[in-house]
């Protein structure tokens, strides 16, 4: 159902005039897209609010419980047991939410649950730490979640999860109270503030201590790594109310409170380390020797079934030795981690005195190398999507993870296996946290028939049965109870345990507004209720597992749509079961879907399974040119009357700026094109190139200005044009180059290209071909114009071109920093580094910032769309701004410098200009 009843349209009424629009959704579309996150669940909401404040939180419990409305806390919602969908009011914390500090004395980290997990360990290392749990989600998923599911991980273990390496939290209670139990007083204003809570709690801990069998049971339940129900060691860990509700807030899923910022110790970065894949005949004898080779102390043991291997077999880096497995081959990851070279060579010492007593397929090497290290694991952590890009289309995804005591490992493999055949899951792979018995495995399966559903139910209750009766193990590992697991609390932990949790529940959340349905349900099938269907929509998106990783890289996320959002919305407008509702979305994706994408491929690099979403846009795009009739083909034949034109609206522009000011006409320009599709004006403006033909007799590189550096050639900064430059330098250098005479008529596509329109594209790059001798060495002065090129010409980049400047002439670092933006065609080509290197030449101090991404100006979109732009660069320009002694602003790329001008309100000018400041200095 997808109306609002009258109940709600008073209650969201009630929000609207509370938030800002832009902090509300509550249309169908945006309910839609996030009745989606990375699990097997679908769930419609009736809106989504993005509070920025602990008094919008308070508010919030205020309203949901005048009106009876569950909250679902969310962040980047990755969950993988339905933790972040639900029917009542999404509470999204993603977009605010991002402080961070770190307490040098104490040698811990404060967060709020907005930020990154991977964005908090690239600031803590340069302290050399890093946070205790190591989930393989760490670059996507974000610290509410982190702590919210207890997570932990690959190398963390169990004593360095979110559970043990929590400090201090403040929280918001259901009551609208903030609690923080750094505060000394805590525990007197707990019982003042909300006492049945502070007597609740200390009557439950005096109950568990009083029982003759609950301390046993909860000691052994956490033994193994386990994220099923709340964590009751909290009553034995701690003595004062306080801390108790410290540790119950962890893993307990936004049922209790919302945690609004947490501390956490944190760990040494270890930064030596040695890697090797070791290779057993069968899982079995390779879960016979786990516990010998945890004895040499490893940081990481991670199991690989034959059929997991498989799956990877043809991955960069991959052993050859995985072709030739047999059918029970088993492969285990093993890594070492040091503060010191000599402390890891001892940690080798020991694996080398047991090595005699593994049954080993080969010998192991061992490598320090860093991207044979990184080969490795990524071969490990590539498993979960190689299935999710080659399951059946129309299936769904669904990885679970279990653990098990060690001792049981191989046989609990052997029972899951035949519970594989039972259910016909003949794809179904096997990995995991091996020194943990913790299991992951993955399996593809559909929920579009009433028979699906039954007999995805039907496999919980079997593995519930066998992993919880038979073997004495934890239902969820890592991945939280969800709404997948609720109905299986009670079985793993006894109605004694379980009546506790209820207890707890009821205390917290007496009017039941958090999260219901979640961790404690009295639905013994909520777990198969409102199932997700994968409707086969397009052979680039379908393998898409909805997982969100792509979603820190996109610049329009929280702007218009994500890429996961993107995709979501094809699937719900094949799933549209009325017209009206199909023809509403349609409509919807027009602009916040295809017109508003930048197309810029970063996404690809966070998707297990590498779609570029991006791609998938210009298909759209390059379909409604088709379906309109209408294409750039005749001006893809006269670029020189298009530019033209186009000069004379600058010319235009940059005299009524002379008159009136730059900022008056950007505001014009803005108001106007809110009701006319006209570009906004940036404030300085580049000028463009006053074309002089430079000619050299046989030239070592021919030079294609590009057409946006031919529109906007000079900063306002500087003296000299880009090509100027260019020819400058090269004279210096003794470098030969020349411009061709009718470089006015020639562009290389890319601007038609990224509108959808190849035709008109080839047309311009054909001309442009024609022109230039097939050997000739050609270079562009705009890099995405270069990887454009770089398939059908002989070309070198901008890049090559410093580099070459550099070694011929004499240049002396300056003091201060130059501040770097790279392009996403360079971050596609991973060439990050290289423009670095090229910097550090230049200036003493070079900074990029953490937050880099797509700028967002995406071919002419910063000129119809600045608001994209801003968004893209939010991060980007707080981090920009707190740099000191700043010689200048560059990157390499002309339409991305003036996104940089946009978004942060500096100019930047190309890398080359960095160049000649350190020559002339």
């Amino acid at each position: 159902m997808h109306i609002h009843t009258d109940k709600h349209i008073s209650a969201i009424t009630e929000l609207e005039s509370y938030f800002p629009s832009e902090d509300i959704l509550t249309s169908i579309p945006h309910r839609l897209l996030y009745a989606h996150d990375a699990s097997a669940y679908r769930i419609i909401p009736i809106g989504i609010v993005f509070p920025k404040s602990h008094h919008d939180i308070q508010y919030l419990m205020q309203w949901a419980t005048t009106h009876g409305i569950g909250l679902t806390f969310r962040s980047a919602g990755t969950s993988l047991s339905g933790q972040a969908v639900g029917d009542g009011l999404i509470v999204d914390c993603s977009k605010y939410w991002k402080y961070k500090s770190y307490d040098e004395k104490s040698l811990s980290v404060t967060v709020e649950p907005g930020i990154i997990g991977g964005h908090v360990n690239r600031f803590l290392s340069k302290h050399d730490r890093k946070i205790g749990p190591d989930p393989a989600s760490i670059h996507a998923c974000m610290m509410g979640g982190i702590l919210a599911n207890n997570a932990s991980g690959m190398c963390c273990g169990i004593e360095h999860n979110s559970y043990h390496t929590i400090e201090n939290i403040e929280c918001i209670l259901s009551n609208g109270m903030i609690f923080e139990t750094s505060d000394p007083d805590a525990d007197n204003q707990l019982m003042i503030q909300a006492p049945e809570l502070h007597a609740g709690l200390m009557s439950i801990r005096k109950s568990i201590l009083d029982s003759e069998t609950l301390p046993g049971i909860i000691r052994r339940k956490y033994r193994l790594k386990n994220t099923v129900g709340y964590c009751l060691n909290a009553f034995l860990d701690e003595s004062r109310p306080s801390q108790i509700l410290k540790r119950l807030l962890i893993g307990s899923e936004g049922t209790l409170g919302f945690i609004a910022k947490a501390t956490l110790h944190t760990l040494p970065s270890l930064p030596f380390a040695s890697t090797s894949i070791l290779f057993f005949n069968s899982m079995e004898e390779a879960c016979s020797i786990i516990p010998l080779l945890s004895e040499t102390r490893p940081d990481a043991l991670e199991i690989m079934d034959r059929n997991a291997l498989r799956s990877v077999a043809h991955q960069k880096g991959a052993p050859s030795l995985i072709q030739s497995l047999g059918q029970d081959g088993t492969g285990i990851l093993i890594e070492y981690q040091a503060e010191s070279n000599d402390s890891l060579k001892q940690k080798l010492v020991g694996f080398s005195t047991i090595l005699h007593l593994l049954p080993l397929l080969e010998q192991p090497i061992f490598t320090e190398d860093p991207t044979l290290r990184n080969q490795y694991w990524s071969i490990r952590k590539g498993m979960f999507p190689s299935v999710g890009a080659s399951r059946a289309k129309g299936t769904g995804i669904i990885n679970e993870d279990i653990a098990v005591p060690i001792a049981s490992l191989a046989d609990a493999v052997k029972d899951l296996r035949a519970l594989f055949v039972k259910y016909k899951f003949h794809e179904a792979i096997i990995f995991g946290h091996a020194k943990e018995g913790n299991l992951h495995f993955v399996i593809a399966h559909a929920f579009d028939t009433d028979e699906d559903i039954k007999a995805f139910g039907s496999f919980m209750s079997d593995l519930a049965s066998l992993i919880i009766d038979t073997y004495g193990g934890s239902m969820k590992a890592e991945h939280g109870t969800g709404r997948n697991i609720a109905p299986f609390v009670a079985h793993e932990w006894g109605e004694e345990a379980y009546s506790i949790m209820k207890q707890l529940k009821t205390l917290f959340d007496p009017h039941s507004i958090l999260n219901p349905g979640i961790i404690i349900s009295d639905d013994p099938h909520v777990h198969t209720s409102n199932l997700k269907p994968f409707p086969i929509v397009n052979e680039t998106i379908d393998t898409c597992i909805e997982c969100g990783y792509c979603e820190s890289r996109c610049p329009t996320h929280h702007s218009t749509l994500s890429p996961r959002q993107r995709i979501i919305l094809d699937r719900e407008i094949a799933l549209a079961d009325n017209l009206v509702l199909q023809n509403s979305l349609i409509e919807f994706a027009e602009y916040h879907q295809i017109d508003s994408c930048a197309t810029d491929g970063l996404c690809s690099i966070a998707c297990p399974v590498k779609i570029n979403t991006g791609d998938y846009m210009l298909q759209k795009r390059s379909k409604r040119i088709e379906a309109s009739t209408t294409s750039y083909v005749h001006e893809a034949i006269n670029i020189a009357k298009r530019d033209a034109t186009i000069r004379l609206k600058l010319n235009a522009g940059r005299m009524l700026a002379n008159i009136i000011g730059g900022n008056t006409l950007q505001r014009v320009t803005s108001f106007i094109e809110n009701y006319a599709s006209i570009p906004q004006w940036i404030p300085k403006m580049p000028e463009a190139w006053n074309k002089k033909i430079h000619s050299t007799h046989n030239p070592d590189i021919i030079y294609l200005p590009s057409c946006t550096t031919r529109l906007f050639a000079k900063p306002q900064s500087e003296n000299s044009s880009l090509p100027e430059l260019i020819m400058e330098l090269a004279r210096k250098a003794n470098i030969g180059i020349s411009i061709p005479k009718d470089i006015n008529e020639r562009c290389c596509g890319l601007a038609y290209a990224s509108k959808g329109d190849e035709a008109s594209a080839l047309v311009a790059m054909n001309g442009w071909k024609k022109s230039i001798h097939p050997e000739s060495i050609v270079m562009t002065d705009a890099y995405s114009c270069h990887t454009h090129m770089m398939d059908v010409m002989n070309t070198i980049d901008i890049l090559d071109f410093a580099e070459m400047i550099i070694k011929r002439l004499n240049i002396t670092p300056m003091k201060g920093t130059a501040i770097l933006h790279a392009p996403c065609s360079l971050q596609m080509q991973n060439g990050i580094d290289r423009l670095r290197s090229i910097a550090k030449h230049c200036a003493e101090n070079v900074f990029i910032p953490e937050s880099i991404g797509c700028c967002g100006f995406a071919g002419d979109h910063g000129f119809l769309h600045p608001e994209l732009v801003v968004h893209a660069c939010k991060e980007m320009k707080k981090e920009i701004s707190q740099q000191s002694d700043v010689i200048g602003y560059y990157s390499i790329n002309p339409t991305c410098e003036l996104g940089m001008q946009i978004g942060t309100g500096n100019e930047y000018a190309s890398i080359l200009y960095l160049i000649q400041k350190a020559i002339n200095s």
